[in-house]
């Protein structure tokens, strides 16, 4: 069964490509520096307190600002990640601290503001050099990069199949360039009571 969640656009930066579409999932892409990215979100009943999948290997959380339950909840998501691009015949990813501790900034962020975006945090507002920005102020190094961003989904599991269920979305998932991701997972409200959590970040990177 399809559960519902929201999300806000895609955001992929290259220096070579350019594109950009919509569709009736809120989904918009933004590529190359100087870029941009409109686009809804989509609310959604508030979802209950999401539960850790057990047995889980932890992925490595050095610096990246996240408390062990959320590591949980990003390395369910990465588990499942490397286990749905391998089954289409991509290549697993690399997890990477520092492109975590990217993720774990931008969905904190989301989540202060109470929105979902690819923009910022201030004065950004472009959201492909937002994306260009937050990776170099993280000290890595990238080739091109995406990013997805996602409202809701009590579960990794939940998340990734709104994710999948989006074409653009999806496509980020399954794109053949990416070599490297960090994931970022926040609970609770920020600066909108209606939209509690969970926060999901996904940034893909080919180096």
């Amino acid at each position: 069964m399809r559960r519902f969640g929201s999300l806000f656009g895609v955001c992929v930066l290259s220096f070579s490509l350019a594109a950009c579409g919509g569709g009736t999932s809120d989904n918009t892409l933004a590529t190359g520096i100087g870029g941009s990215s409109t686009g809804n979100s989509r609310t959604s009943t508030p979802p209950v307190d999401p539960v850790p999948t057990p047995g889980v290997p932890r992925q490595d959380g050095t610096a990246t600002g996240m408390s062990d339950r959320e590591l949980a909840f990003a390395s369910d998501l990465f588990e499942i990640l490397n286990g749905y691009r391998t089954n289409n015949g991509r290549s697993a990813l690399q997890w990477e601290a520092p492109i975590t501790a990217v993720a774990q900034g931008h969905t904190r962020y989301q989540q202060d503001i109470g929105q979902l975006t690819h923009a910022g945090p201030p004065p950004c507002t472009n959201a492909g050099v937002c994306l260009a920005e937050r990776l170099t102020a993280g000290s890595v190094a990238y080739l091109s990069a995406a990013e997805n961003v996602g409202h809701s989904g009590r579960t990794a599991a939940e998340a990734i199949e709104i994710w999948i269920a989006s074409p653009l979305h999806n496509e980020n998932l399954l794109a053949t360039e990416w070599t490297h991701v960090g994931i970022g997972f926040r609970e609770g409200t920020g600066g909108a009571p209606s939209m509690p959590g969970p926060w999901w970040t996904v940034v893909l990177i080919r180096k």
